[in-house]
């Protein structure tokens, strides 16, 4: 199923979670707006029209050479496919509050290693800073200070080709 981008709000008619989700699209959809190796295609919509699944098909040369027969050894085209669960944050936190009950604040030993605990990785991703803020919030007003860890990342920037 394609949904036609058209179909989306404006970010001033939407706000908090929607509002992200419809900046990561836009961002992502005038990022490769240019390029035409790279083909994005809304696959499922929430009821307001914003993508919450995509699907990604870009195509690469191979740099292998040939294989017998005269079949690249690699493939030529990949397809990835990403899905943002509506529900993710509050699943999210259930699993988080979960982690906590079981395990309690965190413990480490004389050498400065995690022994139990719960530490939470949150990967910022380009152009979404509220949610790490959000998560951070949560954890913030969700236990009790200095309980739990953090691991906050940024590795992931997508480059031009």
């Amino acid at each position: 199923m394609v949904i036609p981008y058209s179909s989306c709000p404006t970010p001033s008619q939407v706000k908090g979670r929607q509002r992200r989700l419809l900046y990561e699209w836009e961002s992502l959809r005038k990022g490769l707006a240019d390029r035409d190796d790279i083909r994005l295609t809304v696959t499922a919509a929430d009821s307001r029209g914003i993508p919450t699944a995509y699907q990604v098909d870009y195509f690469i040369k191979s740099i292998c050479g040939i294989g017998s027969a005269g079949r690249p050894l690699f493939a030529s085209r990949f397809v990835m496919r990403l899905t943002i669960p509506e529900d993710y944050p509050e699943v999210a936190r259930a699993a988080i509050r979960e982690m906590f009950r079981q395990t309690g604040p965190f413990r480490m030993d004389g050498e400065g290693l995690l022994r139990s605990g719960v530490l939470i990785r949150h990967l910022i991703l380009p152009g979404q800073d509220l949610n790490a803020m959000d998560a951070i919030d949560f954890a913030a007003e969700e236990f009790p200070k200095g309980s739990v860890l953090f691991s906050l990342m940024c590795q992931y920037t997508p480059m031009p080709a």
